[in-house]
């Protein structure tokens, strides 16, 4: 299973082609799963070299609250050699630390959100 969502191949591509990305954006992927969709928006601005320039890597930030998914997405973050572009966030706290109370979003320039049609 690829998705943690009803999504296909062509509509995932077609989202990730969608999006207005450039050097130093930051996606934010709310509801993220194992945040596939936002690796390939990543890998997406990587091959086709819209991270050139002062502005650096665009980063990803994914937010939920399935620890067993959000581990996943690490593990394949770090296998896709793009774990330091992803931070992933555990709404419910890590394991020894206090819950988030609330997550800031300013200075993001993409909010990526998973919608079933564009």
């Amino acid at each position: 299973m690829r998705w943690n969502t009803p999504l296909s191949e062509s509509h995932a591509g077609l989202l990730v082609e969608k999006l207005d990305l450039s050097g130093g954006s930051t996606i934010l992927d709310v509801g993220c799963g194992w945040a596939e969709l936002l690796m390939r928006a990543i890998e997406y601005a990587n091959k086709n070299d819209l991270t050139h320039g002062d502005s650096g890597h665009i980063r990803g930030t994914g937010v939920d609250n399935d620890p067993v998914a959000l581990e996943r997405g690490r593990r394949s973050a770090l296998r896709r050699g793009i774990s330091s572009q992803v931070h992933l966030i555990n709404t419910q706290g890590e394991p020894g630390q206090r819950r988030p109370t609330a997550f800031s979003v300013s200075g993001l320039r993409t909010l990526l959100v998973m919608f079933e049609r564009l």
